[in-house]
């Protein structure tokens, strides 16, 4: 069997038909027409009008090349059969060339450099151990000295170890626990005898209110709350109660 490109006559579909056949059917559109003109068509599609209308399904023996006249025609099968463009291949991939290593900058540091960088690390450790051990010791002396002193000022008993607890640098956060039940005012009055002791260890001017009672935070535990008193603003505040807060 000879195949013969043509076009149909209708919808101008280029097929493949049997160049011995009477007749073809195109696929695409369901023409039947003879194959002469479709052969015809291919040789020159623009001295020909494709008219492009609606044909009625073809149900009679196929007109395909490869089938006999006995079998129906099978639009879906004939399709498959029919030539496939090959896909074009991937292109290969690109061939790795191997570069030169990159050379790296020399970072070495010199001797000297290296000697300098340490000088300066070692003085500035030197400089900042000067300044906070000082602060730490002093910081230390204060707080040992102020917490022997504060069950001497208080009007229940104390134990150091156990009951009193100061923070900060400046020693400034005092946190003490009784087993007393305590009154406002009693508290208040402690409050400012702490003040007091603590001012008088570090040397300040008692006068000053703001620097002897106006930074500092009593937070006080009894067994039915406590009391915090937290840097008052004035005399006044603390007098009337208005700086104190009553503790859960």
């Amino acid at each position: 069997m000879t195949l013969k490109e043509g076009r149909c006559p209708n919808c101008g579909s280029i097929l493949h038909l049997d160049a011995k056949a009477e007749k073809g059917h195109c696929l695409f559109c369901d023409a039947v027409f003879q194959n002469s003109e479709a052969f015809s068509i291919a040789e020159n599609p623009d001295g020909h009008t494709f008219p492009n209308e609606p044909q009625p399904k073809y149900e009679g023996p196929s007109l395909q090349p490869g089938y006999s006249g006995s079998q129906k025609a099978d639009p879906a099968r004939a399709r498959k059969q029919q030539p496939q463009p090959s896909k074009p291949k991937p292109p290969p991939p690109p061939v790795y060339e191997m570069k030169e290593p990159q050379q790296m900058p020399d970072i070495r540091i010199p001797g000297k450099t290296k000697i300098k960088m340490l000088i300066g690390f070692l003085v500035v450790v030197l400089l900042a151990v000067g300044i906070t051990v000082p602060i730490l010791m002093n910081r230390d002396s204060v707080r040992a000295e102020l917490t022997t002193a504060i069950p001497g000022i208080a009007e229940f008993p104390l134990t150091p170890d156990r009951d009193i607890s100061i923070w900060h640098v400046k020693n400034d956060y005092i946190m003490i626990a009784t087993e007393e039940t305590l009154a406002e005012e009693e508290v208040i009055d402690f409050f400012k005898r702490l003040c007091e002791k603590r001012a008088s260890i570090l040397s300040m001017d008692t006068d000053d209110f703001q620097t002897v009672y106006g930074s500092v935070k009593l937070k006080l535990v009894t067994p039915d709350g406590g009391f915090l008193i937290n840097q008052p603003k004035s005399e006044t505040d603390l007098a009337v109660g208005k700086a104190i807060t009553l503790l859960p």
